[in-house]
């Protein structure tokens, strides 16, 4: 019994959404901030918790647009199951909302029963980590859940071997004079204050069932650079984290069968970079064995480029019902629609999904997962424009990472459409630059980019103004084509614009030898130093930006989101 999707309805910033759970039984829910992530697990903890749905009460913003009359409603979907639950749901009833459950049997919605909800219960971790919280024995906590498993677990030899224990411990108490006394005195005083009521009580310090005596047991830190024990409270933050993860690693092993689902908000908080690493392995591994997980992250490290089935990106879109709001879309992509796609934009037609599966992997890497968190992809051939782009904004004030900018290159031309087609599926704006050069060499690769973007090479190769590049404009993003690689478009707009090239010669004195990257870094450098020249192509590939932005995102250019 595993969740296959759950529908939203009305809830916070969630107008209408069904998310769909991959069979890896991992999802991620990125992007920034600011996009109500968040309220996709809370969702899902609203319907699966241990307590009963109707014991939150409901606020003016769990309702969408804060408005009571948009009534909530929530449905979890389960795979094919022993017990024939098709779902659980969290509805209005009357005046109140309430958990029900549905049989794949028959129509009817009965009432969430204990049972059933224990069926598949789910932990929430939310971004407030309260390690106090987590670790007190109130209700709903997390060491109250542990607590209440492990007194369901215990029978009934152990239940009379920790009550013999117990009272022996109480005969020691009884050893220290004041305590003796003190008990002695609270039973006369509350016997006194009782006189003139019918029933009459009897006080004793015990502890009736195996939940008190779990109830001692303190969670305490050593350090051998310390003589005494250390408090969980006062451990460092990235301690609590992870001391918090592994209580609900072994609560879910020890004390929960298969079906489960664990939901955390930034699982990366407060850990450096190597312990993020491993605890998405460990999210992995307990995905891929018998727990579901979900998780929001802003952190590379917690995807993979190949796994994208089991990635969601939240983004917020305008709401055209509802003026000044916005609501919650989920971004996904299957192994099958990128292979349509790709098929849909010219490649050779015996591809697969395994052959989608394997390239993916073959350049999963840090890098290339930072991509999902941008508002704007630039998309290069080689690493040399990836180092001086950035120079020549840097210089032009523009501050291309405050607005989620990323620039990044492809490796080979010919991987230009591999890319785009990737992250146009998952609505990101790409914007893929290349020279149109067309030898012998580069006119195989030429023809897969025509072909993917549907222009002819006279396209690329011809009607380059003065500026030395071009645009195209194919439905909501663009190309720009450079007249010629990227050191030699440098060059040459410099010289049409200062025509004098003993002073393009001054400044790459001493250059010529060095490697290409090495070369085209310093020769831009000394261009900026100098002239405070910036080529044009770049004020244009700015005003492109700007414009993506604005109109893809629905960002505003001016909020940082942290």
């Amino acid at each position: 019994m595993k969740i296959k999707s759950v529908k939203i309805q009305n809830f916070r910033s969630i107008k209408d959404e069904t998310l769909v759970f991959p069979d890896n039984w991992l999802i991620s829910l990125i992007w920034p901030n600011n996009a109500w992530k968040s309220n996709f697990l809370r969702a899902i903890d609203l319907v699966l918790w241990d307590w009963y749905a109707n014991e939150w009460k409901l606020e003016e913003y769990d309702f969408y647009c804060w408005d009571r009359e948009n009534e909530i409603y929530i449905q979890v979907n389960f795979t094919e199951n022993e017990n024939n639950i098709d779902f659980f749901c969290f509805k209005k009833e009357w005046t109140d909302y309430k958990p029900f459950s549905k049989y794949t049997t028959n129509e009817k919605l009965y009432y969430l029963s204990n049972e059933n909800k224990n069926r598949f219960p789910c932990t929430y971790l939310s971004a407030e980590r309260s390690i106090a919280k987590d670790t007190a024995f109130t209700k709903w906590s997390l060491m109250w859940k542990i607590s209440k498993s492990f007194n369901k677990s215990i029978n009934e030899e152990q239940k009379d071997k920790l009550k013999n224990h117990f009272d022996w411990v109480k005969q020691i108490f009884n050893w220290v004079k004041n305590f003796s006394n003190f008990e002695k005195d609270f039973k006369q005083y509350f016997q006194e204050m009782q006189s003139d009521s019918p029933y009459k009580l009897d006080i004793d310090f015990k502890a009736f069932t195996p939940n008190n005596y779990f109830k001692s047991i303190n969670i305490l830190a050593t350090d051998p650079n310390v003589e005494n024990n250390i408090d969980i409270e006062e451990l460092w933050d990235w301690a609590k984290n992870l001391t918090i993860i592994s209580l609900l690693r072994s609560y879910a092993k020890n004390f929960r069968d298969a079906n489960w689902i664990l939901a955390i908000e930034e699982p990366e908080i407060y850990l450096h970079p190597q312990a993020r690493k491993h605890l998405y392995d460990v999210l992995k591994d307990l995905a891929t064995t018998w727990i579901q997980v979900i998780f929001t992250t802003h952190d590379p490290n917690f995807l993979e480029i190949w796994e994208f089935e089991s990635i969601r990106r939240i983004s917020k879109i305008d709401d055209d019902e509802n003026v000044w709001r916005k609501y919650s879309k989920i971004n996904s992509l299957s192994y099958q629609q990128l292979l349509d796609f790709t098929n849909s934009t010219w490649w050779p037609k015996d591809n697969t999904v395994q052959k989608v599966k394997d390239f993916y992997k073959s350049i999963s890497n840090y890098r290339l997962t930072e991509w999902f968190f941008s508002n704007l992809i630039i998309l290069w051939e080689w690493p040399t424009e990836e180092l001086i782009i950035p120079k020549y904004f840097e210089a032009d004030n523009f501050k291309f990472n405050s607005k989620w900018i990323s620039i990044l290159w492809a490796i080979w031309k010919s991987q230009i459409a591999k890319y785009w087609r990737f992250f146009n599926q998952f609505w990101i704006p790409v914007i893929c630059i290349f020279d149109n050069d067309n030898s012998n060499k580069k006119a195989r690769n030429n023809t897969i980019l025509c072909k993917c973007f549907n222009k002819s090479i006279e396209d690329f190769t011809t009607g380059l103004n003065g500026d030395f590049f071009k645009e195209i404009k194919i439905d909501n993003w663009k190309l720009i084509i450079l007249k010629k690689d990227i050191e030699n478009v440098i060059k040459e707009d410099f010289l049409n614009n200062w025509n004098n090239e003993e002073d393009y010669n001054a400044l790459i004195q001493d250059l010529e030898t060095k490697p290409k990257q090495i070369f085209c870094l310093n020769m831009v450098q000394n261009i900026i130093n100098n002239y405070w020249y910036i080529p044009k192509f770049i004020q244009s590939l700015k005003n492109i930006e700007t414009e993506k932005i604005a109109n893809s995102s629905n960002v505003n250019l001016e909020e940082i989101p942290f």
